[in-house]
């Protein structure tokens, strides 16, 4: 291909175990059958209860594993770091409503990319969740697109919007663009994502995913098939697309364990992925891009670096003897080196 293609990763903000989200992370991932899950910053405690010893040196581990692996960016979930924004405008969903109060717990590690050593290694970008968002935010946000570390489309901040078609989102948007224009920085690069994203009420400059659904899907090859598939029907619609590409979808530990704020269909999920179907899930994406490359700008976003509890990761983990498992890290590799040459 003529263009440079660079790939991102989509990033869960549930790292602190002091945290609400963190906290249902861990407990979700203590069974015996989800133990391999658990991220390698997980410790024990004087009296051997596990928790997430989370840190900015932690956090730089997590940079140097990702630039191992040839990553270019994190596309961080979106949310107000300000209680008094949470639960505005969230009547017609009570769960939303519920979970409200501890949004600001899930703004950890985006705040300890910005102090990074490694932040113009792996830059950011942002995906736009559907929780309200305080003027602050916005400043921030701006601010943020703004930055050398941002990631840019041209000249134009990259923004992944979740349920573009939700209200919230639509007034969060409506403000953004506002503050972007008063500080004279240009208008995102803005991509949907979700299971229907090419759906969208916010003007759109392309169309991507959030994760493949999965509720037919029983094998990890079938879940390739199906990511290679989507971009080859918006590619064949002529459509602008950034491909997703996935390293599995398993979200059984809040099944299990009752998720308080969405739902899972109780089916049969994927399997693990493995090397083989990592590959071939990376040469079908790169003969769509090649086949058809004016639908393609030049970015590939995975799902996910960090989702644990789904299912979907590539950051490494600790197995039952507590050494480090980095064998999804090889793997995402070994996709982006494929994606790339």
């Amino acid at each position: 291909m003529k263009k440079d293609i660079l790939v991102g990763a989509i990033r869960w903000d549930a790292v602190d175990s002091t945290t609400f989200f963190g906290s249902c992370a861990l407990e979700r991932l203590l069974p015996d059958e989800f133990k391999e899950r658990l991220p390698f910053y997980t410790k024990k405690d004087n009296n051997g209860n596990p928790y997430f010893d989370y840190t900015e040196e932690t956090f730089d581990k997590e940079m140097e594993y990702a630039i191992d692996a040839g990553l270019d960016y994190f596309a961080y979930c979106y949310y107000s770091r300000y209680d008094e924004a949470a639960a505005e405008f969230l009547d017609y969903d009570p769960a939303r409503k519920k979970i409200a109060p501890y949004i600001h717990g899930l703004t950890i590690a985006r705040q300890m990319h910005k102090k990074s050593k490694y932040k113009n290694n792996v830059k950011f970008c942002y995906i736009m969740c559907a929780f309200p968002l305080t003027q602050r935010d916005i400043d921030e946000l701006a601010g943020d697109m703004a930055s050398d570390y941002y990631v840019k489309i041209g000249e134009r901040p990259l923004l992944y919007i979740f349920q573009s078609q939700n209200l919230v989102n639509i007034e969060n948007m409506r403000k953004l663009l506002i503050t972007l224009k008063e500080k004279n920085i240009r208008r995102p690069f803005i991509v949907p994502v979700g299971v229907r994203s090419e759906y969208s009420i916010i003007s759109a400059d392309a169309s991507g995913g959030y994760s493949i659904d999965t509720r037919e899907t029983t094998s990890f090859r079938k879940l390739c098939d199906d990511a290679i598939e989507y971009a080859q029907s918006r590619a064949d619609a002529r459509d602008v697309v950034i491909p997703l590409m996935s390293l599995g979808w398993d979200p059984r530990p809040r099944i299990v364990n009752n998720n308080l704020w969405c739902c899972y269909a109780d089916v049969d999920y994927p399997g693990r992925p493995n090397m083989e179907d990592t590959i071939y899930q990376a040469q079908g994406i790169k003969k769509v891009m090649e086949s058809v490359p004016e639908s393609f700008v030049g970015h590939v976003l995975v799902s996910a670096w960090n989702e644990f509890e789904e299912g979907s990761y590539a950051c490494p983990t600790i197995d039952n003897h507590g050494n480090i498992d980095d064998s999804y890290l090889k793997m995402l590799k070994e996709m982006i080196k494929i994606i790339k040459e």
